[in-house]
């Protein structure tokens, strides 16, 4: 996930950096570093923010379609990442 994906999630849930870190289990910081490609999310954090994707995508589009999508556009994502 490249720092525009990680920022377009978090305005398409209307969250200021501090909420989404909250969400996430990191700082602040973090998310403006990952936003301003100065580091990357590790595995854990991935696969948080894969979940958080696909719960969007999900929301807009409920279908089992949506997930076979999800998982095209992440080929990362395993089953147990998602099924938390």
């Amino acid at each position: 996930m490249n720092k525009e994906e990680i920022r377009a999630l978090r305005q398409e849930r209307g969250q200021t950096q501090a909420k989404f870190a909250e969400e996430l289990g990191v700082s602040p910081r973090t998310v403006m570093r990952w936003e301003n490609g100065e580091s990357r999310p590790r595995s854990y954090a991935l696969q948080k923010l894969a979940r958080l994707r696909m719960s969007v995508l999900a929301e807009k589009e409920a279908d089992g379609e949506t997930l076979v999508r999800l998982l095209r556009q992440f080929p990362w994502v395993r089953e147990r990442a998602w099924r938390r």
